[in-house]
């Protein structure tokens, strides 16, 4: 072979392995793309129940200190016994 003929080989198979090398790097970049559009969708997800399960909590903290309430009211009132003053919640404390 003419050292023309392997120079042109050579340029061939650089050229090829190039390209073939480029494709299989966009290819992974692809993929971690998508990763990252599902792991943003599903963080999404993740905060808007755990905020639903935080005012259920809240709503659920207010019912039980409407009981506990009473209860203070009833011993202040009939046994004459004062209970500490409680935190009050409010909407945004959590």
């Amino acid at each position: 072979m003419t050292p023309e003929t392997i120079v042109t080989v050579g340029m061939i198979s650089t050229f090829v392995a190039v390209i073939c090398g480029s494709w299989i790097v966009f290819r992974y970049i692809g993929r971690i793309e998508n990763q990252i559009k599902e792991n943003a969708s599903s963080l999404t997800n993740v905060a808007s129940s755990s905020r639903e399960r935080d005012r259920r909590l809240l709503r659920e903290m207010k019912r039980h200190r409407l009981c506990v309430k009473d209860v203070e009211n009833f011993l202040s009132k009939k046994l004459e016994f004062h209970v500490r003053p409680f935190i009050e919640m409010e909407e945004n404390d959590f």
